[in-house]
């Protein structure tokens, strides 16, 4: 069993926004510097301070740019969420007009995946993909200018590992064994 073509396209799609916006994540990460402390800044000549005052308000300006970047990438991976429902509906009404038969069959000796496999395997890939979204909407909520080093790096290793795609993956993996076996036992008989 095979997953839709348009939905391995939105997969692609969706690894292409992922790596986009954990370039931009990367980025606000290397932007977030340590701050200076206030004795220190006191010690500085008047005109020092300025330009110290200017570079800071031009990198909190950049800063705040891909801030907003980054929630445009976690809106676009809100857009995907939402083709991928669309497919998902389309499978499964598809699948209802079959009878519950053809619905469930397996093929020659019961080892393909059925019509109503193949929903179920969509609709678990789509609850990871809504699961991974509300990481990424949440991790994009939480930056901030002035965060702690340890909070930012925290958020980029979550971000960057997409832990709730894990499932996809054993899935797809599940389902290519699958279909290796069958292949197998039909080259058998």
């Amino acid at each position: 069993m095979e997953l839709p073509a348009d939905w391995c396209g939105l997969e692609a799609s969706w690894q292409a926004v992922h790596a986009e916006s954990l370039a931009t994540l990367r980025q606000v990460s290397r932007s977030q510097g340590p701050s200076l402390e206030a004795a220190f800044l006191a010690t500085l000549p008047a005109q020092v301070l300025e330009g110290l005052r200017e570079a800071v308000a031009l990198e909190s300006e950049g800063l705040g740019a891909a801030i907003a970047l980054l929630r445009e990438l976690v809106t676009a991976h809100e857009v995907l969420l939402e083709e991928m429902y669309d497919i998902s509906r389309q499978e499964r009404a598809d699948v209802a007009k079959l009878s519950p038969e053809r619905a469930a069959d397996r093929g020659e000796h019961g080892l393909s995946c059925s019509p109503a496999d193949r929903i179920s395997a969509l609709s678990t890939a789509l609850r990871a993909y809504e699961a991974e979204l509300q990481v990424k909407q949440d991790a994009a909520n939480a930056v901030r200018v002035g965060m702690p080093a340890p909070e930012m790096q925290a958020l980029l290793i979550s971000w960057e590992a997409q832990p709730m795609l894990e499932p996809v993956e054993a899935l797809r993996a599940g389902l290519e064994s699958q279909m290796a076996l069958a292949a197998s036992v039909r080259s058998t008989t």
